[in-house]
């Protein structure tokens, strides 16, 4: 089954690049079907999905991803010459999954999803910049505040961290330490 689902993913690649989403989404479907053991063809028809405005098959596609991911965790992360791959995927699907959700306006779930992704990399500014913008888009501004209280303690942001910080202060209406956020990537890049 599983050189099955080889074939079928690299028949999928073909319509994908030549523009074909419909018929590589598929494609892509059709090699999930043939073999769960993997989360490539996931990632791929949630991307396609993604890229369709199809947020609930989108969501779907990547939430079976992750499941996959989960199943298969433990034993990949012991295998040195898998772990990177297996990080990547889930840094993929978890990353895919959140941006979907918010997009769809799906904020609740992107909330939950980005608060227990922060369970297991609680110092990742991407993540509470993420976080802090579903937040935002709830009502939220005093959980947002001490998100960006938290991010904006560091120092070793980059000017982009900075500016994102900036951007999600002043949606909060904090202009105060939204300007010096902006300050502060600005004398890193005048």
């Amino acid at each position: 089954r599983e050189r099955g689902w080889v074939v079928a993913y690299n028949d999928a690649i073909v319509p994908m690049n030549n523009g074909d989403l419909e018929r590589a989404a598929e494609l892509f479907a059709g090699a999930s079907a043939l073999y769960g053991g993997r989360p490539e063809a996931l990632l791929q028809l949630g991307s396609i999905n993604a890229r369709l405005d199809r947020a609930d098959e989108a969501v779907a596609a990547f939430e079976a991803a992750m499941e996959i991911l989960e199943g298969t965790k433990e034993l990949q992360l012991a295998d040195t010459a898998n772990a990177a791959i297996w990080q990547q995927h889930w840094d993929i699907a978890s990353s895919s999954l959140g941006q979907t959700l918010t997009y769809a306006e799906r904020y609740e779930e992107a909330a939950e999803l980005y608060t227990a992704l922060m369970q297991e990399k609680p110092d990742d500014v991407a993540l509470l910049g993420s976080l802090a913008n579903v937040l935002s888009q709830l009502g939220q501004p005093d959980s947002v505040q001490a998100l960006y209280d938290r991010v904006l303690m560091r120092t070793d942001l980059g000017e982009r961290e900075l500016f994102n910080a900036g951007v999600g202060l002043y949606q909060i209406e904090n202009y105060e330490q939204a300007a010096s956020a902006f300050r502060r990537a600005a004398e890193m890049n005048p």
